[in-house]
């Protein structure tokens, strides 16, 4: 997780710092634009950014191609985890890699919402935090 940067990863990163306890009971997972699905402890392959900068705005193409692995394993995950709750904090591009796959378990499962990126990560902290959510 050290490699991600950005709000969301950010507010993760802070919230742990600032109350560690909650670490024991968060398991983290990173899902690249490949299809592919990380617990934040992995060591992942390095990839390209999608942009060429920070300043250049490109639109994300994930592949649609692993949805079925890509659900698959994270329904066994959380199944095997016995997760009681999950968060789902995806960008829309990523949604579709996903979508289905809270029918396949028994945890709660929430998704992030509201509307844009300033919004998104004070839910992900309220989530975090256990506090009640404006969107959610």
């Amino acid at each position: 997780m050290d490699r991600y940067t950005g709000v969301h990863f950010e507010v993760i990163k802070k919230a742990l710092r600032e109350n560690p306890k909650i670490s024991r009971d968060l398991d983290i997972l990173i899902l690249t634009r490949k299809g592919d699905l990380y617990f934040s402890t992995d060591k992942v392959p390095y990839s390209a950014p999608a942009s060429e900068s920070y300043r250049t705005v490109k639109k994300i193409e994930v592949d649609t191609s692993k949805k079925s692995a890509v659900t698959t394993k994270l329904a066994g995950i959380v199944h095997d985890g016995n997760y009681a709750e999950v968060f789902v904090n995806l960008g829309a591009p990523y949604l579709e890699l996903v979508r289905g796959f809270d029918n396949r378990v028994k945890a709660r499962v929430e998704h992030n919402k509201g509307p844009g990126l300033g919004p998104k990560a004070g839910e992900l902290k309220r989530w975090l935090n256990g506090d009640k959510r404006f969107y959610g």
